[in-house]
């Protein structure tokens, strides 16, 4: 019988671009390996659920700095 953490941990798979690090790393470079990012093809990324995920706390921590400073936001969406 596998215990339930393990089994969860096993559903919990998030893909990376691969485990070594170049010489040279670029910024999109580093999101594909922590697996925020996938790329579809060149020049084009899908952002995956985890990274989806950060961006939403990365905006609320923002807007929450924003209140306390009486700022206004703007969203923009295409």
């Amino acid at each position: 019988m596998v215990p339930p953490a393990v089994a969860r941990l096993s559903r919990a798979w998030f893909p990376s671009g691969g485990i070594a690090v170049s010489g040279v790393e670029d910024a999109h470079s580093k999101l594909i390996r922590a697996g925020l990012l996938r790329q579809s093809n060149a020049g084009m990324f899908h952002m995956l659920p985890l990274g989806r995920r950060v961006q939403d706390k990365i905006e609320a921590l923002v807007a929450g700095h924003m209140e306390d400073l009486l700022g206004k936001s703007l969203t923009r969406y295409t």
